[in-house]
């Protein structure tokens, strides 16, 4: 069973970085099917199957406790996607809860099952897959690696044209841009580093989520050729996040460099959690400034590459936007539009907007905001989102699923009774940055980010490299 599990997961997180570049070379260069890009959910659902699988053999002689405190995140699961589309039924067309589930919840179930099978799991299983799964999570980084460094050598545009990219040979396919634009002064024909990902943000969550692996080692590597292979790959993965223009990402690695500092510098505990709170409250509190600062201000006053004045605008106008539609109609934050009314499921390649509630309602609003009337349905924040399609209590028992790995590793982090291990430092620095993103951001609706996410389970309590400070 383990080798099963092994070779499907490592096919993921190999090929997952480059299925974008690989996707559209297949349906723009060779011209197969669009339906071949569903290849990652097939192989998902085969995981999830085997998953739950050996979590039946391993509790047929449980007790009813022993089976709900093992299986409970995926019953959770269960119960709100079962709640969510039986009240979506008659509020939505069909297909936006189709594309909603796919893009919003099919993540979940993985994550939930992944976990569930992570408690249950017998040691040398855990470290079996470990092993395997994180030796090609390097090896897929190499593909990335090159791709990247060749766009910044040869061009963006001339790299990801040779892979298809501009050519609109399907409707899927038709809307991804050949490259992405920095905004703002004298940057506007600065293209943004978008690797092997079809958007600079993407490719920004997935290196973080890497980050964790490749800057760990760099610092417990005794052998000097893996420490400067690592510190090189370190080095990249660095610079491809400044040269994306992410700025969730910059954000983030602010809260990298204040919480690795104190956790290695700082030996007072009291000073170090200070330091702690300060690496978590502060990117946050900087970008909820941000998106509140008036464009005039952001234009004259901080340089447009790092304020993006025109497009942090637009972001806070979206938000701000769906912030208002949920305060006019209240009754809509114990309900919601319905699944898939609202994020990238609403989007119109997707489903055909106009029958779309949340777009029908809601026009004046987008009007008043300076926005197309279409484009109400992206708030720019995947909490936001969640309160639209499916009310409060559905975005809190979501959130509830999706962070609790992150609310685990941060008690660690905060118990003056667990000494947490140094990689389990790094591995909630990856959720977290992707928290950050989810904040401002879309970043879920990445396969990659989603897998790579859920993955750090894993590495969680029993990390693959012991190591003392």
């Amino acid at each position: 069973m383990k080798h099963v599990i092994s070779i499907l997961l490592c096919t993921l997180v190999f090929f997952l970085p480059i299925q974008s570049l690989l996707g559209v070379f297949a349906v723009n260069r060779l011209g197969l099917p669009v339906n071949i890009l569903l290849w990652k959910e097939m192989i998902e659902i085969i995981i999830m199957g085997i998953l739950l699988f050996d979590i039946a053999k391993r509790l047929r002689l449980a007790s009813f406790k022993e089976l709900i405190s093992s299986t409970w995140l995926f019953l959770l699961t269960i119960f709100i996607t079962f709640i969510i589309i039986t009240t979506s039924l008659k509020k939505i067309p069909f297909s936006n809860i189709f594309y909603g589930f796919r893009f919003e919840l099919f993540w979940v179930f993985f994550l939930s099952i992944f976990y569930s099978w992570f408690k249950l799991a017998d040691l040398e299983t855990l470290e079996y897959v470990k092993q395997k799964v994180v030796r090609w999570i390097y090896l897929g980084f190499l593909p990335v690696l090159l791709v990247s460094y060749l766009t910044i050598i040869l061009g963006q545009e001339k790299v990801l044209g040779f892979f298809g990219f501009g050519i609109s040979n399907s409707k899927f396919l038709a809307d991804i841009p050949i490259s992405h634009v920095v905004d703002g002064g004298g940057w506007n024909n600065f293209l943004r580093l978008s690797g092997t990902f079809t958007t600079p943000n993407h490719f920004a969550g997935y290196l973080l989520l890497i980050l964790v692996f490749f800057l760990y080692h760099t610092f417990i590597e005794r052998s000097n050729i893996k420490k400067l292979t690592f510190g090189f790959s370190t080095f990249s993965i660095v610079l491809f996040i400044f040269l994306s223009f992410a700025r969730f990402a910059w954000l983030a690695i602010v809260g990298w460099v204040i919480i690795l500092s104190a956790y290695y510098l700082v030996k007072n505990k009291r000073l170090q959690k200070l330091c702690f709170i300060t690496g978590l409250l502060l990117p946050l509190f900087i970008g909820i400034v941000a998106i509140n600062l008036p464009e005039e201000f952001l234009q004259k006053s901080i340089p447009s590459f790092i304020a993006k004045p025109s497009s942090t605008a637009f972001h806070a106008r979206r938000t701000f936007a769906t912030l208002e539609v949920l305060s006019t109609q209240p009754n809509k934050l114990l309900t919601g539009y319905g699944l898939g009314a609202s994020g990238p499921a609403a989007k119109d390649q997707y489903t055909l907007i106009t029958q779309n509630p949340l777009y029908k309602n809601n026009i004046d609003t987008a009007l008043k905001y300076y926005l197309k009337p279409e484009e109400i349905v992206i708030p720019e924040n995947w909490f936001i989102q969640l309160v639209l399609n499916g009310g409060l209590i559905y975005a809190f028992l979501y959130s509830i699923i999706v962070l609790l790995p992150l609310y685990k590793l941060l008690k660690n982090l905060f118990d003056n009774r667990v000494n947490i291990n140094a990689f389990e430092v790094y591995i909630l620095l990856g959720m977290f940055s992707i928290l950050i993103g989810n904040l401002f951001l879309h970043l879920w609706e990445n396969q990659t980010i989603v897998i790579y996410y859920s993955l750090l389970i894993l590495f969680m309590y029993k990390p693959m490299i012991d190591s003392s400070k």
